[in-house]
């Protein structure tokens, strides 16, 4: 997407999304192992969770793009130069949570929206972090 259009484009990369979950269904029954194919079935139920949630963000779009899962995208796209899963995690982890709690005392009507939205977002990265150690 990058490469096309030269920038990064959230809510394009987003709508993209289903059709690649649609396309990691056709390899499930191809695993070679039973052992394989439990652990890629599990990975890919995880991955139409997180998609469902992502669902639910779009309809608050603004504030889910600075507090939530969206945000964690947008954060991760904008490292498209020379990307380092583990390093962009760890930020997410020591500096973009830490900075987005500090914002939310700032949040007067939305603050409850704002504080789901943080913990669904605290919650994708924690399993980034398991997924990136072989934990899960």
């Amino acid at each position: 997407m990058i490469q096309r259009t030269g920038k990064a484009d959230l809510k394009e990369y987003i709508e993209g999304i289903p059709r690649w979950l649609n396309m990691k269904e056709e390899f499930l029954p191809n695993m070679q192992t039973n052992t394989g194919r439990k652990i890629a079935e599990a990975r890919q139920k995880r991955n139409w969770d997180i998609w469902f949630q992502i669902e639910k963000e779009k309809e608050n779009y603004e504030l889910n793009e600075t507090y939530g899962i969206l945000g964690i995208i947008k954060y991760f796209m904008s490292c498209h130069e020379d990307p380092s899963m583990t390093e962009q995690i760890a930020y997410v982890e020591k500096e973009w949570i830490p900075e987005r709690k500090k914002m939310l005392v700032n949040e007067n009507s939305r603050r409850k929206e704002a504080e789901e939205s943080l913990i669904r977002a605290i919650n994708f990265n924690s399993l980034l972090i398991r997924e990136s150690n072989g934990e899960i």
